[in-house]
Protein backbone atom coordinates (compact mmCIF):
# COMPACT_ATOMS: atom_id res chain seq x y z
CA UNK A 1 0.00 0.00 0.00
CA UNK A 2 0.89 3.57 -0.99
CA UNK A 3 0.26 6.45 1.24
CA UNK A 4 0.74 10.23 0.25
CA UNK A 5 0.48 12.90 2.87
CA UNK A 6 -0.09 16.13 1.64
CA UNK A 7 0.13 19.17 3.90
CA UNK A 8 -0.99 22.04 2.86
CA UNK A 9 1.63 24.40 4.54
CA UNK A 10 0.83 27.43 2.23
CA UNK A 11 -2.61 27.82 4.00
CA UNK A 12 -2.43 26.00 7.41
CA UNK A 13 -2.09 28.07 10.87
CA UNK A 14 0.80 26.75 13.07
CA UNK A 15 -1.54 25.98 15.79
CA UNK A 16 -3.54 23.75 12.91
CA UNK A 17 -0.41 22.34 11.90
CA UNK A 18 1.05 20.76 15.23
CA UNK A 19 -2.21 19.35 16.04
CA UNK A 20 -2.20 17.69 12.29
CA UNK A 21 1.29 16.72 12.75
CA UNK A 22 0.42 14.62 16.18
CA UNK A 23 -2.01 12.86 14.62
CA UNK A 24 -0.11 11.72 11.65
CA UNK A 25 2.95 11.21 13.93
CA UNK A 26 0.70 8.53 15.47
CA UNK A 27 -1.10 7.15 12.45
CA UNK A 28 2.34 6.39 10.76
CA UNK A 29 3.00 4.70 14.51
CA UNK A 30 0.24 2.73 14.34
CA UNK A 31 -1.56 2.45 11.32
CA UNK A 32 0.82 1.28 8.85
CA UNK A 33 1.58 -1.97 8.07
CA UNK A 34 5.96 -3.69 7.41
CA UNK A 35 5.34 -3.27 3.59
CA UNK A 36 3.60 -0.01 3.41
CA UNK A 37 5.20 2.94 1.52
CA UNK A 38 4.38 6.38 2.59
CA UNK A 39 5.46 10.09 1.80
CA UNK A 40 5.25 13.19 2.58
CA UNK A 41 4.37 16.09 0.46
CA UNK A 42 3.97 19.78 0.96
CA UNK A 43 2.63 22.41 -1.21
CA UNK A 44 5.34 24.82 -0.64
CA UNK A 45 7.45 21.96 -1.83
CA UNK A 46 9.66 21.70 1.17
CA UNK A 47 10.68 18.99 3.10
CA UNK A 48 9.08 16.36 0.94
CA UNK A 49 10.21 13.28 1.55
CA UNK A 50 9.68 10.14 -1.05
CA UNK A 51 7.74 7.02 -0.74
CA UNK A 52 9.72 5.18 2.36
CA UNK A 53 8.90 2.50 5.20
CA UNK A 54 11.55 4.73 7.01
CA UNK A 55 9.20 6.25 9.91
CA UNK A 56 12.42 8.04 11.52
CA UNK A 57 12.62 9.59 7.97
CA UNK A 58 9.19 10.62 7.83
CA UNK A 59 8.77 11.55 11.62
CA UNK A 60 12.15 14.37 11.10
CA UNK A 61 10.15 15.85 7.91
CA UNK A 62 6.85 16.33 9.84
CA UNK A 63 9.02 17.67 13.02
CA UNK A 64 10.85 20.17 10.65
CA UNK A 65 7.47 21.47 9.14
CA UNK A 66 5.94 24.99 8.77
CA UNK A 67 3.62 26.87 7.98
CA UNK A 68 4.63 29.14 4.91
CA UNK A 69 1.49 31.37 4.06
CA UNK A 70 2.31 34.70 2.04
CA UNK A 71 -0.77 35.62 3.17
CA UNK A 72 -2.39 37.88 6.39
CA UNK A 73 1.37 38.96 7.54
CA UNK A 74 1.90 40.48 10.29
CA UNK A 75 0.82 44.04 9.86
CA UNK A 76 -1.60 43.93 6.99
CA UNK A 77 -3.74 46.70 7.28
CA UNK A 78 -6.62 45.56 6.75
CA UNK A 79 -5.87 42.19 7.04
CA UNK A 80 -7.91 40.29 4.70
CA UNK A 81 -9.09 36.22 3.71
CA UNK A 82 -8.86 35.23 0.76
CA UNK A 83 -12.86 35.00 0.83
CA UNK A 84 -13.71 38.47 1.78
CA UNK A 85 -10.59 39.82 -0.91
CA UNK A 86 -12.42 37.98 -3.97
CA UNK A 87 -15.55 39.03 -3.16
CA UNK A 88 -14.52 42.42 -2.73
CA UNK A 89 -12.60 42.02 -6.40
CA UNK A 90 -16.42 40.75 -7.27
CA UNK A 91 -17.62 44.10 -5.86
CA UNK A 92 -19.08 43.11 -2.89
CA UNK A 93 -20.31 46.31 -1.69
CA UNK A 94 -20.74 44.25 2.03
CA UNK A 95 -17.51 43.17 2.12
CA UNK A 96 -15.69 46.29 1.27
CA UNK A 97 -17.69 48.07 3.71
CA UNK A 98 -16.34 45.62 6.73
CA UNK A 99 -12.58 46.03 5.12
CA UNK A 100 -13.08 49.64 5.01
CA UNK A 101 -14.01 50.07 8.77
CA UNK A 102 -11.56 47.86 9.88
CA UNK A 103 -9.02 50.17 7.53
CA UNK A 104 -10.28 53.07 9.82
CA UNK A 105 -9.61 51.22 12.38
CA UNK A 106 -6.13 49.43 11.68
CA UNK A 107 -4.72 52.61 10.17
CA UNK A 108 -5.46 54.85 12.59
CA UNK A 109 -7.59 56.67 10.71
CA UNK A 110 -10.67 57.87 12.63
CA UNK A 111 -11.56 61.79 12.64
CA UNK A 112 -8.84 62.07 10.22
CA UNK A 113 -10.04 64.17 6.69
CA UNK A 114 -11.12 61.53 3.63
CA UNK A 115 -10.89 58.91 6.49
CA UNK A 116 -13.56 56.84 4.68
CA UNK A 117 -11.64 57.09 1.27
CA UNK A 118 -8.30 56.54 2.32
CA UNK A 119 -9.35 53.83 4.29
CA UNK A 120 -11.62 52.04 1.12
CA UNK A 121 -8.39 52.63 -1.19
CA UNK A 122 -6.47 50.41 2.12
CA UNK A 123 -9.25 48.09 1.57
CA UNK A 124 -9.21 47.58 -2.65
CA UNK A 125 -5.36 47.52 -2.40
CA UNK A 126 -5.22 44.90 0.36
CA UNK A 127 -8.56 42.80 -1.56
CA UNK A 128 -6.00 43.10 -5.16
CA UNK A 129 -3.04 41.87 -3.19
CA UNK A 130 -4.52 39.30 -1.01
CA UNK A 131 -6.17 37.91 -4.19
CA UNK A 132 -2.91 38.06 -6.40
CA UNK A 133 -1.09 36.38 -3.56
CA UNK A 134 -3.78 34.01 -3.09
CA UNK A 135 -3.96 32.90 -7.02
CA UNK A 136 -0.17 32.32 -6.69
CA UNK A 137 -0.85 29.96 -4.08
CA UNK A 138 -3.25 28.33 -5.28
CA UNK A 139 -2.19 27.47 -8.52
CA UNK A 140 1.02 25.87 -5.98
CA UNK A 141 -1.41 23.73 -3.98
CA UNK A 142 -3.31 22.42 -7.17
CA UNK A 143 -0.12 21.68 -9.41
CA UNK A 144 1.28 19.67 -5.85
CA UNK A 145 -1.76 18.18 -5.84
CA UNK A 146 -1.86 17.27 -9.40
CA UNK A 147 1.64 16.07 -9.21
CA UNK A 148 0.64 13.36 -6.12
CA UNK A 149 -2.04 12.56 -8.12
CA UNK A 150 0.02 11.41 -11.27
CA UNK A 151 2.77 9.94 -8.93
CA UNK A 152 0.27 8.17 -6.89
CA UNK A 153 -1.26 6.86 -10.52
CA UNK A 154 2.08 4.80 -11.16
CA UNK A 155 2.26 3.40 -8.39
CA UNK A 156 1.46 -0.41 -7.78
CA UNK A 157 -0.85 -1.67 -5.09
CA UNK A 158 -3.70 -0.04 -3.04
CA UNK A 159 -3.21 3.46 -3.37
CA UNK A 160 -4.06 6.60 -0.42
CA UNK A 161 -3.83 10.16 -0.56
CA UNK A 162 -4.50 12.01 2.76
CA UNK A 163 -5.08 16.48 1.95
CA UNK A 164 -4.41 17.80 5.35
CA UNK A 165 -5.44 21.16 4.55
CA UNK A 166 -7.71 23.85 6.30
CA UNK A 167 -9.34 24.24 3.12
CA UNK A 168 -8.64 27.00 0.27
CA UNK A 169 -10.92 28.99 -2.09
CA UNK A 170 -10.85 27.72 -5.78
CA UNK A 171 -12.08 30.93 -7.69
CA UNK A 172 -14.27 30.22 -10.66
CA UNK A 173 -11.12 30.61 -13.04
CA UNK A 174 -9.89 27.05 -11.51
CA UNK A 175 -13.05 25.28 -11.73
CA UNK A 176 -11.84 23.34 -14.40
CA UNK A 177 -8.94 22.48 -13.66
CA UNK A 178 -10.04 21.54 -10.63
CA UNK A 179 -12.96 18.84 -12.08
CA UNK A 180 -10.02 17.21 -14.26
CA UNK A 181 -8.04 16.77 -11.21
CA UNK A 182 -10.69 14.72 -9.02
CA UNK A 183 -11.57 13.04 -12.18
CA UNK A 184 -7.96 11.97 -12.57
CA UNK A 185 -7.92 10.94 -9.02
CA UNK A 186 -10.93 9.02 -8.99
CA UNK A 187 -9.87 6.82 -11.71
Amino acid sequence: RFIAYLFDDLNISFGDLAQLRAAAIKHLSYALQPTDRAAIFTTSGLGNVDFTDDREKLFDALNRMMPRSRTNTIGDCPPMTMYQADLIMRNDPNALSVATQDAIQCGNLAGAPNAAQIAQSMAQAAASRTVSIGEQQLQQVLSVLDDVIRRMSISPSQRNIVLISPGFLITLNYRTQESEMIDRALR
